[in-house]
């Protein structure tokens, strides 16, 4: 992990946004949200979104008052119990808003940050993170990166590396530079995972066996600093499957989006979908720029990790 921050320097978000209530989940997401902060070096804002009232999604049935005040009990007591029990010392700025939860909350990630949301541990149908539920809602529609976090994840003792899916599509480039300086400021290894299906069959260009692993090492030198630990990793299966499988050992996952001049509202490909509702390990999803996007225009998640200068 001797990864040389001055090779590399690295423009971050304005700020990590988490979406906070007295949920497993939401416990996880601060948790994560509180070291993504850390690495980044950026304020870290708990926000819980409650409606006029109404306690919020997990106030249980008997509990009557007014909505403000349980709301800012819930409120309070996370940021205790992330504080006290779990550890955490980088400074939380608690925001208390009523309105609608996903949406609030993509206002509040507006472009230059980046929104870190939980997902409740479910089972049977409800584990398909349907289109409605504040993850997908969330991880579908914001401008800028979101990671969601299992309720299940606690952060590993030992280190572990940053992986990123990459396929060899045109945005692929894109995506290992930002994964590359995501795990620069995390001062974490970068694992390159790619799903190759066709490896049992003889390769689709006609070109010999080692062209593929080929190309992708050349992406990777141009997106790695040289002292970067880098490896890389082509494994046969499923995009999804590969993904959910390198979750199990990884700090968390990057995997790309659809631009945000996709023609659906909805951005999620089918494996990032597939990651979401597997995988063990936080998902940090970050966009795949469009063609002819100005710059200004761009995601912010290009600039957490574009080196100055380049």
């Amino acid at each position: 992990m001797n990864i040389e921050r001055d090779a590399r320097v690295v423009r971050t978000a304005g700020r990590v946004v988490v979406g906070v209530d007295d949920g497993a989940a939401s416990r996880a997401a601060l948790v994560f949200g509180a070291t993504l902060a850390g690495w980044l070096g950026v304020p870290l804002l708990a926000v819980h979104v409650y409606a006029e009232g109404h306690g919020g999604p997990e106030t249980p049935l008997l509990r009557f008052g007014d909505s403000a005040r349980l709301a800012r009990e819930t409120l309070d007591g996370a940021v205790e119990r992330a504080q006290v029990e779990d550890g955490i010392t980088v400074p939380i700025t608690p925001l208390l808003v009523s309105g609608h939860r996903a949406r609030t909350l993509i206002e509040h990630g507006r472009r230059d940050g980046i929104l870190v949301v939980g997902r409740p541990q479910r089972h049977g149908h409800a584990a398909l993170l349907p289109e409605w539920s504040v993850p997908a809602q969330v991880a579908g529609r914001a401008r800028c990166p979101v990671a969601v976090v299992p309720a299940s994840w606690r952060p590993g003792a030992l280190p572990a590396p940053v992986s990123v899916g990459v396929d060899l599509a045109r945005t692929s480039a894109v995506l290992l530079e930002q994964a590359v300086g995501l795990a620069q400021a995390a001062q974490l290894p970068l694992r390159v995972v790619h799903a190759e299906p066709s490896r049992g069959r003889a390769d689709p260009s006609g070109s010999d066996p080692g062209r593929l692993r080929r190309i992708l090492q050349t992406e990777l030198e141009r997106a790695a600093p040289p002292a970067a630990r880098v490896s890389l990793a082509v494994r046969d299966g499923a995009p999804g499957r590969v993904l959910e499988e390198a979750s199990h050992d990884s700090a968390f996952l990057v995997v790309g989006r659809h631009g945000v001049r996709h023609r659906t509202p909805h951005r999620l490909g089918t494996v990032a979908r597939h990651v979401l509702r597997t995988a063990s390990c936080p998902v940090l999803l970050v966009d795949a720029p469009d063609r002819c996007v100005p710059a200004g225009e761009r995601s912010v998640a290009r600039a957490v990790s574009t080196p100055v200068g380049r």
